[in-house]
């Protein structure tokens, strides 16, 4: 009984002493943004920016509570100047081609769950281009639902 007492008072120790340690949310976060495949409800984020001689493009989806999720479907994203297309693509996309990625900077650096389209050369469309600024368009189509976003971009 003395040796079952002691086995339990480790066990406990241990315990608190884990509880006690603090715990990386990043890498939290980044483990359970990674299992959650709830369906999506809207498109969080859309998010472009000029890198380069070129566009970055991802976005981001959340499900009923707010939390970011993925999904496959069919995807269609379209950069415009004054509502004329300049570049388009359609593609599907599956759940597993979502990524768990670290995203700003300094204090407004933060986890996320994201497509990205990765970078697009701006060869592709500067010379349709006129004037400063394009809009990206995103639309998902998935289960039957659409999800769209956009952003303005400015050169």
């Amino acid at each position: 009984m003395k040796t079952f007492g002691i086995i339990a008072l480790c066990l406990v120790s241990v315990l608190v002493g884990m509880a006690l340690l603090p715990v990386d949310q990043n890498l939290l976060a980044s483990f359970t943004m990674g299992l959650n495949t709830n369906p999506p409800a809207y498109m969080k984020d859309v998010v472009a920016y000029k890198e380069g001689d070129g566009l970055v493009i991802y976005f981001t989806l959340a499900d009923a509570s707010g939390a970011y999720t993925r999904a496959g479907g069919f995807l269609t994203v379209t950069v415009r100047e004054g509502g004329f297309p300049l570049w388009s693509v359609a593609t599907a996309i599956t759940h597993e081609q979502f990524q768990v990625a670290r995203v700003g900077q300094g204090p407004f650096e933060r986890t996320t769950l994201l497509y990205t389209l990765g970078r697009i050369g701006e060869r592709q469309f500067q010379q349709m281009r006129s004037g400063n600024q394009a809009t990206v368009e995103v639309k998902l189509l998935c289960a039957g639902s659409t999800f769209t976003g956009e952003q303005t971009v400015y050169f």
